[in-house]
């Protein structure tokens, strides 16, 4: 059953179809979870948080999207069933399960669609549906039952979404107007046994007033959600945060990114290439772009395995102290290795690493100074300011400059512009700017670079050819 979830990072299209994820792992909040989570027993709404990275090379695997939430106290994701949603529950579940768990595992399920949305104190308002007679995986509201409240503390008690669709009426003869048809791979094996089925009255046709209510939008199914286009920076309708503004902070990736001309910047992440003690540049998913950090602890080559702690951002002034309280990027300051299991992560390949950065120790145990050094390339924010809101920086612009010089203070760019004809080749301007230390939240995100010499017959010498997969997609349109 669908119970498992993955938070989406990226998906490349070419040269070969392949679909980046970070799994979510269940994170009890209470001793029953904690009991629950021990037993091993299947979990399918609450909290979630960051687990092991993985790559699907096919779509097979996924069933849905889901809602969730981004929990404003803590870097976790909350789930829990919606208004208008079919849900299957455990049929006889007790939360007693988890202390003989092994004898429960045997599962029988009731199907219901949510008729509230979850809300902490009063728990869940359902309705019963059961199966109509003659039909592989059509279903409607039980015209015996009536809806009942499923509590908080009985939240363990959902087994899993089932994705639906729900009928007009007119598809062909016997089908009731309101009519929900449930994904049968979401559903036990042995339909005809599991559910009892029930043949509707004619009068059902038209559907009663409360059906109409009930009917929500229902799951988008894996193929709805994601049309086939190229686009970057799409965010997914099935994330959701508390904040209309802040939705947008959660992002997948869908794009298909061009290829550089002269020089295959992915050599830069030949699993040869990392060693233990670096730190590296990871993309992220709320701009795709590299400004997450993490430092490597052990490279096995012989498995493909990656293994590393995430660096934390120590916020030093108080727009920093912002930024970190509304979970936005800071792509350079001081960074502390992460502490505890959360801190962990596996990476079963490189793509998810952008480039090595340098990181100088601060003195103090394991906390790191990352800062733009003369010879980088960053991108930064266009008219930035402090106290940008969540807006602002969705509908940011970007400039691409080069460090000369670095002190104490200040650090001092000059700006790059893009050569015409060429994908992602730029030229120094010559416009030279200060950055004040206060002002160092600018800095978006390094950009790793490639010194021409004697490409194109040597016209493009002292030119640089910047990485299209940490470019903003202004830059990329030749």
């Amino acid at each position: 059953m669908p119970r498992f979830y993955a938070r989406i990072k990226t998906v490349k299209m070419a040269p070969k179809f392949v679909v980046h994820f970070v799994w979510l792992e269940f994170e009890p909040t209470n001793k029953a979870e904690k009991a629950w989570s021990n037993g091993e027993l299947p979990v399918a709404c609450g909290h979630f948080k960051y687990g092991d990275s993985g790559t699907a090379k096919e779509t097979n695997m996924f069933s849905h999207t889901m809602y969730c939430v981004k929990s404003k106290t803590a870097s976790t994701f909350e789930m829990y069933p919606r208004k208008g949603e079919v849900w299957a529950l455990f049929k006889g579940w007790d939360v007693g399960w988890s202390s003989d768990a092994d004898n429960h595992r045997d599962f029988e399920y009731e199907v219901v669609q949510v008729v509230s949305d979850f809300t902490a104190g009063t728990g869940i308002i359902a309705m019963p549906l059961v199966k109509i007679k003659g039909f592989v995986s059509l279903f409607m509201q039980s015209k015996e039952a009536t809806p009942y409240v499923i509590p908080q503390d009985n939240i363990l008690r959902f087994s899993h979404l089932v994705p639906h669709h729900m009928m007009r009426g007119t598809e062909r003869e016997g089908i009731p107007d309101g009519a929900l048809e449930l994904d049968p791979a979401a559903l036990p094996l042995n339909l005809e046994e599991a559910f009892a089925s029930v043949v509707p009255e004619i009068s059902s046709v038209k559907g009663k007033e409360f059906d109409t209510k009930c009917a929500g939008k229902g799951s988008m199914r894996a193929g709805e959600a994601a049309k086939e286009k190229n686009i970057e920076h799409s965010t997914p309708p099935a994330v959701e945060d508390t904040d209309d503004e802040e939705a947008d902070d959660l992002v997948q990736g869908e794009f298909q990114c061009p290829d550089s001309e002269f020089y295959e910047f992915s050599e830069l992440r030949l699993l040869r290439k990392f060693k233990s003690g670096q730190v590296w540049a990871i993309y992220s998913d709320v701009d795709k772009f590299p400004n997450f950090y993490a430092l490597i602890n052990n490279v096995d080559p012989k498995n493909n395995i990656v293994k590393a702690r995430w660096l934390d951002v120590c916020p030093l002034g108080e727009e920093e102290k912002r930024l970190v309280k509304e979970d936005r990027t800071v792509g350079c300051g001081t960074f502390k290795v992460a502490v505890g299991r959360d801190g962990n992560i596996t990476y079963t390949d490189t793509e998810s690493f952008s480039h090595p950065v340098l990181a100088r120790p601060t003195g103090r145990r394991n906390e790191y100074e990352i800062i733009p050094v003369p010879g980088d390339i960053w991108a930064i924010y266009k008219n930035w300011r402090a106290g940008w809101t969540a807006q602002d920086f969705k509908n940011c612009e970007y400039e691409l400059v080069e460090i000369l010089a670095h002190t104490d203070k200040s650090i001092q760019v000059q700006l790059l512009r893009k050569v015409d004809g060429h994908t992602a080749v730029f030229r120094r301007d010559g416009a030279v700017k200060t950055i004040s230390k206060d002002e160092y939240p600018k800095f978006s995100h390094q950009v790793p670079c490639f010194h021409l010499t004697n490409e194109k017959g040597g016209k493009l010498r002292g030119h640089l050819e910047l990485d299209p997969y940490s470019l903003p997609d202004a830059f990329l349109s030749t």
